[in-house]
């Protein structure tokens, strides 16, 4: 092959190639549009499919607040009630009636104010965004909205006819009520002319009854008078009765004090009696010393040392052979202190018995009879011991004087 022909078909071929590559660059091109409009169909595809859901979104909108402004249905019983009323209750009944369900009626203006407000705002919302709503969400929501005011119209229809009807019912009522009034006006005046007679008549009693009643309440008031004076007697001498009963019952208590009092006493006595009958026969049954006492002064506790003594405490201790704190020997001392020397002459008859006693007792002590004299010296001091109990202290001190006395001219 010659070089024309190697450079013809060199240039053929690279004139193939260019065309290639041509072709290569339209196919290029081509796949970028095509790249560049499913981009942009896609782009379409998410606008639309957005553009949808807001649609749906301000549909769903616009119909909850369509319902939310759809009345509810009331069936109206104001006529029911009315008639009730007439058959039960009479006139008052009717209007009480009538009022309730006008009152229920304005109430029910009220919901359907509110409703229709509500169904404004449900326009005022479909207006505002009519554009973005398509196709049939439109249609819907405009169909949906024109529904509620169609209802809503009737029931405002419905309200007024109703609202119509109650008024002309009450117009009526209450005319009748009127002429009711009137008719019970009338009777009531009639019933105020009788009472106006039947007052007078009754005062005409009244006045004759208040003349009889003074001269009852004056003749009351006489008895009355007596009455009380009576009653004041009577409880005067009850006053009396009373004081006396109470001077009887303070005398029979005193009484029955001094009972218990002497019988204490007595029974103290005869047990005292039986405790000396007892000394009495023990001291019989022991052996006689005849004037062998003369040592009893000196052993009785209330006399002195050797010669002499105190010739009570002997009659009791030595003699009788008591202790020298016995009864009798108490008494006698608390009767000495207490009583005695609380006076003049009481304590010079102590002081005169220290000095006497002594020798009384050495006197009785040599006698032969000394045991019989000392048994009348205690009986004597038994004596002066009941005149001390019984509360007698100048006559047991009179007996002591005397008892003295006696021993002294023995």
């Amino acid at each position: 092959m010659n070089k024309e022909e190697w450079e013809a078909k060199q240039k053929e071929r690279e004139q193939k190639q260019k065309e290639w590559d041509e072709r290569q660059r339209e196919r290029e091109k081509k796949q970028k549009e095509y790249e560049e409009r499913l981009k942009l169909r896609e782009q379409k595809e998410k606008e639309w499919e957005k553009r949808v859901n807001s649609s749906k979104s301000h549909l769903d909108t616009i119909m909850s607040m369509a319902r939310v402004a759809e009345p509810y249905s009331q069936s109206s019983s104001a006529f029911a009630d009315v008639i009730l009323a007439v058959a039960t209750g009479g006139l008052t009944s009717i209007l009480q009636s009538l009022l309730g369900e006008r009152d229920s009626l304005n109430q029910r203006s009220s919901y359907l104010s509110s409703c229709a407000n509500k169904l404004k705002q449900a326009i005022e919302y479909l207006n505002k965004h009519k554009d973005a709503l398509i196709g049939e969400d439109r249609a819907q929501a405009y169909a949906g909205v024109s529904s509620i005011q169609e209802k809503l119209n009737a029931e405002w229809a419905e309200l007024k006819d109703k609202k119509q009807k109650v008024n002309e019912s009450l117009k009526r009522a209450r005319e009748e009520k009127e002429k009711e009034k009137a008719a019970k006006q009338a009777a009531w005046e009639e019933r105020q002319r009788v009472n106006a007679e039947k007052q007078r008549l009754w005062e005409e009693k009244k006045k004759a009854n208040e003349e009889r009643q003074k001269i009852k309440d004056q003749k009351q008031k006489e008895w009355e008078a007596r009455q009380k004076e009576k009653d004041a007697k009577q409880k005067e001498w009850e006053s009396r009765q009373k004081e006396r009963e109470a001077r009887q019952k303070e005398y029979d208590a005193r009484q029955r004090e001094r009972e218990r009092e002497k019988e204490q006493k007595q029974r103290e006595y005869e047990e005292r009696q039986r405790e000396r009958e007892r000394r009495q026969s023990e001291r019989q049954s022991r052996p006689s010393y005849g004037g062998g006492r003369s040592g009893g002064g000196s052993r009785s506790g209330g006399g002195g040392k050797g010669k002499g003594g105190c010739y009570l405490t002997t009659a009791c201790v030595t003699a009788n052979g008591l202790s020298d704190d016995c009864y009798e020997l108490k008494l006698l001392r608390s009767f000495r202190d207490n009583y005695l020397l609380q006076f003049r002459i009481g304590k010079n008859a102590v002081a005169e018995y220290y000095k006497l006693a002594p020798f009384l007792v050495d006197k009785i002590n040599k006698r032969k009879d000394a045991d019989t004299v000392w048994d009348a010296v205690y009986q004597d001091i038994i004596v002066a011991v009941q005149l001390i109990e019984e509360g007698n202290w100048n006559a047991a001190f009179a007996h002591y004087k005397q008892m003295t006395y006696d021993l002294a001219k023995k």
